[in-house]
């Protein structure tokens, strides 16, 4: 069985945009690349 992995690189654009310091309730795109092709039930954000 291959591991699955999940990425998040917060220091390239793919991954979010805008790209930077963001000011309070600006809305902000979070992308994450999933290997394989089971598509995952959930994502959990943690801050």
């Amino acid at each position: 069985m291959k591991p699955k992995f999940i990425i998040h690189d917060s220091h390239t654009e793919f991954f979010r945009s805008p790209f930077g310091a963001v000011c309070c309730n600006e809305q902000l795109l979070l992308r994450l690349k999933i290997q394989g092709s089971d598509v995952p039930e959930g994502v959990v954000l943690r801050l």
